[in-house]
């Protein structure tokens, strides 16, 4: 060796028969290295005249105890507890949003992906570690499977900034992007009395109601508390796809108009015999089907409000190394949809939206 040359790692793995990564833990004094090991690389380190570069020592710590942890500061990770993530996208409202989310991700910069915790959340734990491990700070949360009860996913806010499609009544703690309910049921009942219809009936599952914080019922409650020139009809709050069930209600009330979130009514009253619109109309709380008439809850706008919202919260973070201390809303207003299953707004009704 060069007398003038700078003695280097694998000058002291040479003389030693250790590999470099060996000699490197023994001169840091790591404690997966054995004593004797560390002395051995310590004296030879002593007697071949080895001094530390204070300049590649600070890059190495840099790397290790800065860039690492955060290497993938710009991933978004997406957790689920869906059987599937196909039963997920399958779900056309949620595809839409899914699909503008990843998009508007990618123009800020940002990558998505996609993480099951399982139905339980039983993986949610070492999903959680593993993420945090990479240095991941954007989590969104979700939406609840469609089933009677399901349990929503638990993660504290300190290592995440953690963002979610709601329900707000369940995922009080966190941000939320989420359809504006109350507002989009107005709109929907301002077009149906535009169309004077006067007996106005209400189907819905029983778990939209904390699913959407009591708005679409209360707002139905609401106007036919208000409106004395609308019937009161008791609203059908059902468990399932029950056809027997819708028809006997259907038969009992007579209303001229069904607001519902899907568009089961429309077969079973074809099958029947009953004429839409002519005898009774349709309108969607959430418009999924290209024939019926209701409010585009817009999922792509609710996409691309997400990923602005995450955006902001990321950046935000690394400036101040602290998450967020206030918790964000966003509200997504719909847009009213014409279809076929309404009848016309009649030119002299006398209701104004």
């Amino acid at each position: 060796m060069h007398p003038n040359r700078r003695v280097t790692l694998k000058d002291i793995a040479a003389a030693t028969g250790l590999s470099v990564a060996a000699v490197s833990k023994a001169l840091r004094g790591l404690s997966d290295i054995s004593p004797e090991t560390r002395d051995r690389v310590q004296a030879a380190a002593t007697r071949m005249g080895y001094e530390r570069d204070a300049a590649l020592g600070a890059l190495a710590a840099y790397r290790t105890k800065i860039r690492d942890p955060a290497s993938d500061w710009n991933a978004i990770a997406f957790l689920h507890n869906w059987p599937d993530f196909a039963a997920l996208e399958g779900h056309a409202y949620y595809r839409h949003l899914i699909e503008r989310l990843r998009e508007e991700l990618t123009l800020r910069g940002f990558s998505l992906e996609i993480h099951s915790v399982g139905v339980d959340s039983e993986s949610c734990g070492t999903v959680l570690r593993q993420l945090k491990y990479r240095g991941v700070l954007g989590l969104i949360l979700g939406p609840l499977p469609p089933t009677p009860d399901p349990k929503p996913i638990q993660v504290e806010r300190g290592d995440f900034e953690v963002m979610t499609l709601g329900p707000t009544a369940v995922y009080a703690r966190h941000h939320t992007v989420q359809a504006d309910f109350w507002e989009n049921f107005q709109l929907l009942w301002g077009e149906l009395r535009a169309r004077d219809y006067k007996r106005i009936g209400l189907y819905l599952p029983q778990n939209t109601v904390w699913r959407t914080g009591g708005a679409w019922l209360g707002g139905y409650l609401e106007h036919q508390h208000e409106d004395r020139k609308v019937a009161a009809i008791a609203p059908l709050l059902h468990g399932g796809e029950n056809r027997g069930e819708f028809m006997a209600w259907y038969k009992r009330h007579r209303p001229d108009v069904i607001i519902s979130v899907n568009a089961w009514p429309l077969e079973w009253l074809r099958e029947a015999g009953i004429s839409m619109p002519e005898t009774v109309g349709l309108a969607l709380v959430s418009v999924a089907n290209t024939e019926c008439a209701g409010v585009d809850s817009r999922p792509a706008r609710q996409g691309e409000r997400i990923a602005e919202m995450a955006e902001i919260l990321i950046h935000q973070r690394i400036i101040r190394f602290n998450p967020s201390d206030a918790t964000l809303r966003m509200h997504v207003p719909g847009a009213w949809r014409d279809g076929t299953t309404l009848r016309p707004k009649s030119p002299c009704g006398d209701h104004i939206p």
